[in-house]
């Protein structure tokens, strides 16, 4: 294993009591959270805030071995200290097992990491455990953000959703918490090693467990060793799960911060969108493989690649549309080794992982290969075990992928391009897919796993995490946005959506569309932005859409409230839209919701609410003393209220009477007054499914909250009158004057909004209008350009004088 041991252990002697962090983020930084064991590892104090939490389990390190199906506690052999760090180095001679671990202090965090070492030199299925003794009895065990079971009895309580096999789990979420009235406690990985970890409270023995699952073969890269890394922290236990996260996110902010200011919509081989008028509309900021959208709209275009398959011309090559059986698609591996390379598919050298797949055979749990024709614009392809070592000897996955990367990346220099982002598909971490093929076991830098025999396996998701976590490193200074396909958010959010920029995922097909899923997501990708792939069927989702049936109007927009609820951007357009109309008829789901959706993502979601809602389900977005948004839907009712604190949410007590709620979706003020330093804000929803969304500011605020999308509107109508100039030109019409002042109305718009006076702004706009107005009226200007006048000028210009002149009126 990597040989780094700069986390930390377990505190080992009663002389030295380490503080941890108490509260960050929101809550300040303070160190009010203690522990203290023993040098013979025994946990005497689990102190947080004055409430003394240790149980008498006293605690430490223990390995399960499911071969003999027994646990093994770690005996202490010694303890060091240097300048603050303590180390620990114990052993199980019945188990042939060594552990040396480590404990630091820092910023008041107890960081856990440490290396276990098999002796036996055999395979070993380990689960190596982690018991902090704290007696939880009544307190809450988090399932998520909102639900929880009470500790009670002789509970095991547990938080995963999927298992390998019988005997291996993988964790919900990168952390687990329990917590009272008073205290709470988590813990939480750290992402160094990427081990399957889980969570568990054991009220019968009073222990909270970290548990990781290594499978220890002499045949690895690191032999016989397996490394972890979590971190111990106390909150206050009234905030709950949302407590325990927001204080994560504040650990660990490079994992949950969005590093891009600009947030919007994936768009998926929509380049023929970019042709059609109200395309800024959909607010696609996120565009497979074009190019039109980088040079004139400021998209990320994203090259497309995959770590999870090799994509075979099975159709072309056979002129067959059925599936082949699985000895054709070996036979086709076979006859692609042996080609030359000119002949392979799409000219890269596919010989190691073809190999790959040859030689391991690589079967699902349904005993086909995984093969795919997704429609006629994909061939069939094949799943395969990409390791992504760059060492690897030959060509790999991960040397193709970089190779096409920087060729893709310089032509689009070459052809003046600014942006550009970087698209991962199939980034699924835990789908059960292995590799038996011990030769590749020795590009393998983490411990293997076991199926239900005890055999030794790679999963494939070792790799695609391998190869997710090199291309973000190879790419980090030239890349401006990586994008990556989490389709299945059970396998996959925890160890993986961190690496991205925009975690994204398909839903469809039973998959990744609950009520949990988004939780998961959300919680995964903290503040970042993410998005909804694909829509691709909605069976168990909506009443009344069939499977296998493109949603209706009513369907698409239900999902788009769903996910503006989450801060989710949703792309609802077909897959294979035909033309202007259908991309019309879903623009009216986009101009309703996308810029609020764009507005509470660019926010930043926030797990701690500081808001009461009765009646009502909400969720917070930012919180910066200029303006705070709340996402809103029916809970036990459809009418309630968000009463919110005002000073926690960064308020100064000095505006409290000024501010508004201002309803972004349906353009209203809503009712509102302030209580004892709270601001209770009346919602009426329409209906069950109906959500929307408010942003607290004052009038002065107002342009500040909604600045990117004022910015974004007068560089939308300079552009228009750009090309409005231009399409006359070509046309042969003489409408000079009109296009003169239409450009003199964006100009004008321009300096308005960056003085942020938006009573110039709605007059503005109105100008804009009657000079729209007057072109159409008065110059034969032909079909196609008057629509583009009345989408590009009419129908912008009338929504945004409705919405500035209810800004307006807040004043």
């Amino acid at each position: 294993m990597k040989k780094s041991l700069g986390f930390i252990a377990l505190l080992l002697s009663v002389l030295f009591v380490l503080p941890i962090l108490a509260g960050c983020g929101e809550n300040g930084v303070t160190a009010d959270f203690t522990v203290a064991i023993s040098s013979e590892g025994k946990y005497t104090s689990v102190l947080y805030n004055g409430t003394e939490l240790v149980s008498e389990a006293g605690g430490g390190f223990s390995v399960y071995d499911y071969a003999a199906k027994e646990s093994y506690p770690a005996t202490v052999t010694s303890v060091t200290q240097s300048g603050g760090k303590y180390t620990l180095f114990a052993e199980n001679k019945d188990a042939n097992y060594t552990l040396e671990a480590v404990i630091e202090n820092k910023n008041g965090v107890i960081y856990v990491s440490g290396t276990i070492k098999d002796t036996s030199g055999a395979f070993r299925r380990f689960r190596l455990d982690h018991a902090l003794p704290i007696n939880a009895d009544g307190f809450k065990w988090w399932k998520d953000l909102n639900n929880y079971e009470t500790v009670t009895g002789d509970g095991v309580f547990v938080n995963h959703t999927l298992y390998y096999n019988d005997d291996i789990y993988n964790a919900s979420f990168p952390l687990a918490s329990v917590s009272g009235e008073k205290a709470g406690v988590a813990v939480a990985t750290t992402f160094e090693y990427p081990v399957i970890h889980d969570f568990t409270y054991d009220n019968s023995s009073k222990t909270l467990i970290t548990s990781y699952y290594m499978g220890l073969s002499p045949e690895t890269k690191y032999p016989s060793e397996g490394s972890f890394s979590f971190v111990i922290y106390g909150f206050g236990g009234a905030d709950g799960f949302r407590g325990a996260l927001s204080k994560l996110y504040a650990v660990m902010p490079e994992h949950y911060t969005s590093r891009s200011n600009d947030h919007g919509n994936w768009l998926f081989h929509q380049n023929s969108l970019y042709n059609n008028d109200g395309v800024e509309d959909f607010l696609g900021r996120y565009n497979e493989n074009g190019t039109l959208p980088d040079v004139k709209y400021g998209a990320e275009s994203l090259v497309y690649v995959a770590p999870a398959e090799i994509w075979i011309d099975w159709k072309e090559y056979s002129g067959a549309h059925a599936f082949p059986t699985y000895r054709e698609l070996e036979a086709r591996l076979d006859e692609m080794l042996s080609m030359e390379e000119e002949g392979r598919y799409k000219g890269s050298s596919l010989a190691t992982v073809s190999r790959a797949v040859t030689n391991s055979r690589l079967l699902l749990n349904t005993k086909k290969p995984w093969t795919a024709g997704w429609n006629s614009a994909y061939p069939n392809m094949i799943c395969y075990v990409a390791n992504g070592d760059p060492d690897i000897e030959g060509d790999s996955c991960f040397s193709i992928h970089l190779a096409y990367y920087k060729w893709g990346y310089n032509v689009r220099l070459e052809n003046g391009l600014v942006s550009y982002g970087l698209y991962i598909d199939n980034a699924n971490f835990g789908a059960p897919t292995v590799d038996y093929n011990s030769a590749n076991f020795k590009y393998c830098d983490w411990p293997l796993l076991w199926d239900t025999r005890g055999k030794p396996v790679m999963p494939y998701g070792y790799g695609v995490l391998d190869y997710v976590k090199g291309f973000t490193e190879a790419t980090k200074d030239t890349v401006r946005c990586i994008l990556g396909n989490i389709a299945y958010p059970e396998h996959s959010a925890t160890p993986l959506a961190h690496l991205f920029d925009v975690p994204g995922g398909e839903i469809g097909n039973s998959w990744g569309q609950t009520e949990y899923d988004f939780i998961q997501r959300r919680v995964n990708a903290g503040r970042k932005p993410w998005a909804l792939l694909l829509t691709q069927k909605f069976n168990d989702v909506f009443e009344g859409v069939a499977d296998d049936v493109s949603p209706d109007l009513y369907g698409r927009e239900l999902l788009v409230k769903k996910s503006l609820y989450w801060g989710v951007f949703a792309n609802v357009i077909t897959l294979d839209p035909k033309g202007a109309d259908e991309f019309d008829a879903v623009r009216g789901i986009f101009t309703k919701y996308m810029w609020t959706v764009k507005n509470v993502s660019e926010a930043g979601w926030e797990p701690l609410t500081r808001a009461v809602a009765t009646g009502l389900d909400c969720e917070r977005y930012g919180g910066n003393g200029k303006y705070v948004w709340y996402t809103v839907r029916a809970g036990e009712a459809t009418e309630g209220t968000v009463s919110v604190d005002l000073a926690a949410v960064g308020f100064d007590e000095s505006d409290f009477g000024s501010l508004y709620a201002f309803d972004s979706v349906n353009n209203r003020i809503l009712p509102a007054k302030l209580e004892n330093g709270r601001l209770v804000v009346s919602v009426g929803l329409k209906d069950k499914d109906d959500v929307t969304a408010f942003v607290i500011c004052s009038a002065e605020g107002a342009p500040k909250a909604f600045e990117n999308e004022y910015k974004a509107l007068y560089e939308r109508l300079e552009r228009s009158a750009a090309d409005l100039a231009e399409d006359l030109k070509a046309a042969e019409i003489e409408a000079s004057s009109y296009i003169d002042a239409l450009s003199a109305d964006a100009a004008s718009l321009k300096a308005a909004v960056e003085g942020k006076d938006l009573v110039k702004v709605s007059g503005i706009l109105n100008k804009i209008k009657s000079d729209a107005a007057s072109l159409t009226e008065n110059v034969n200007v032909g079909e196609a350009v008057a629509r583009t006048v009345r989408i590009e000028f009419t129908e912008v210009a009338e929504r945004y004088i409705a919405k500035t002149n209810v800004l307006n009126s807040m004043d």
